[in-house]
């Protein structure tokens, strides 16, 4: 049970920090959402993520996030164009990480057998 809570707690964590990030990108294009409002459609989005169509990347989460938010009133291409920021720079963290994962190994000399 209380591996249930932690979990719950991350999850809610993980979707609070998601919805920070959505609405700063919304905020650089000059549109205005309700916190809660961007935190239900990235809950809903969460779960249209576990159906495995996609095509480099983008896929059903990406295109019933465009639907969602056209209906709270967004354009489509303002939609697109956060998605699109959001995954640049979620690849940058992860290249980053990759890279100063390697750099701790070439400042360590290899031992030889």
């Amino acid at each position: 049970l209380p591996f249930i809570i932690l979990n719950f707690f991350l999850t809610l964590l993980f979707q609070i920090i998601i919805t920070v990030i959505s609405k700063t990108t919304f905020a650089a294009f000059s549109i205005q959402i309700p916190f809660f409002t961007i935190f239900l459609v990235n809950t809903l989005l969460t779960l249209t993520s576990f159906i495995p169509l996609n095509f480099f990347g983008f896929g059903t989460k990406e295109a019933t996030s465009i639907y969602m938010y056209t209906l709270v009133g967004v354009p489509a291409a303002v939609t697109l164009s956060s998605i699109i920021i959001f995954f640049v720079f979620r690849s940058l963290i992860y290249v980053c990480y990759i890279f100063f994962k390697d750099l701790s190994l070439i400042k360590t000399p290899l031992q030889q057998p």
